[in-house]
Order: structure tokens, then sequence, then C-alpha cells
């Protein structure tokens, strides 16, 4: 992986839900706080708590957003490797939503010089195996 890796988060519901969730998500910094979503304690360090919790330095700072009725897209970047651990914890959190984050992954094989683009998908606190996504020129999933 990359010192920075570029991932688009997708979620998946009914429109109440997804409702629900931005609201709660919108941070004073960020359009997506792990602190407001998790209820982070306020006596403890913000960059503390999200290392020992998720494995992140930082909150999520997006950087791209699109959102429709029945789905919210949250691009951001991460260091080293899109967040798992959180989005195994978030999907946890909220059962009724379907979330999937797709990547950026470079390939560090040398004989083969492309990088891939991945996704794995979560719910119920279940993450699934990591897949390869074939794109075309619109960065949109080939069928």
């Amino acid at each position: 992986m990359s010192f920075n890796c570029f991932t688009m988060l997708t979620i998946k519901g009914d429109p109440t839900s997804l409702k629900e969730f931005k609201v709660k998500a919108q941070g004073q910094d960020t359009n997506l706080s792990l602190v407001k979503l998790h209820d982070k304690p306020k006596h403890l360090d913000t960059e503390w708590w999200l290392e020992k919790q998720f494995g992140l330095t930082h909150e999520l700072f997006t950087v791209e957003e699109e959102h429709t009725e029945k789905e919210l897209n949250y691009g951001f970047e991460t260091y080293d490797e899109p967040p798992f651990t959180w989005l195994k914890e978030i999907s946890k959190a909220y059962p009724h939503l379907e979330f999937a984050i797709r990547y950026y992954d470079d390939n560090e094989d040398e004989d083969n010089e492309e990088d891939r683009v991945c996704e794995v998908q979560a719910r119920n606190g279940v993450l699934g195996q990591p897949i390869e996504v074939d794109i075309n020129k619109d960065n949109e999933p080939r069928n």
C-alpha cells in the first residue's frame, strides 16, 4: 500500500436510515466524523483514541462526496491502508445499512506495474474478502 490510500466509502440503505447516519456523521471539520459516530469519551485524546480503536492517526477528512436518496458516498485518504477495522465496527453499529469501501491497491509485484482497484463489503460486523474490481475509463465497474 502507498503512504496515502484513497478510499471511497459507499453506504446503502433506506432513505430515513441514510439521513440519520449523515446527520450523526457530521463533524466540525469533516462530514464523516469517527468521533461523532462512535461517541468518543471527552476525556480521551482524539488521536490516541482513534489509534487504539481503529488504527487510524486522524479523523477522516472527506475530499469527495456524492449522495443520492438510497446511497451515501464519501471519498477520503488514509495512511497505509483503508480503515478495515473501522469498517467492521461501523457496520456492527449500523446493522441495517450496507457498507463497502473501494480503494486503490498499489501492486508491489515488480512484473506487473498496474495498480488494482479492490472492494471490501461489510454488514453486521462481518467483513467480506477483498475482490478486485475492473473499472472502465469513467471509474465505474465493468459488467
